[in-house]
């Protein structure tokens, strides 16, 4: 059984069960909804969620391990985005 954590708008916590290339899929697909449904009212719009994940076990074995994992994750999403990549 895989349990993740996914960090969503900075401080809320999603716990899923799922393997990572589904909470991926997810992550991805929750992504590209906001695009699209925020494209219907703004002309421009570039938005992007900053959404990291951590996996029990295999990130850690305690709550605090896998939310710290799942922030680092975020915040390198955040970095990479204002990049450009």
């Amino acid at each position: 059984m895989y349990t993740n954590c996914i960090r969503v708008l900075n401080r809320r916590i999603l716990p899923l069960n799922a393997d990572r290339l589904t909470a991926e899929k997810l992550i991805n697909r929750i992504n590209q909804t906001v695009k699209t449904e925020l494209s219907k009212t703004f002309s421009e719009s570039d938005v992007n969620l900053s959404m990291g994940q951590s996996i029990f076990p295999e990130d850690g074995q305690t709550f605090d391990k896998l939310v710290t994992i799942a922030d680092n994750k975020m915040y390198q999403v955040k970095t990479l985005s204002k990049n450009g990549e």
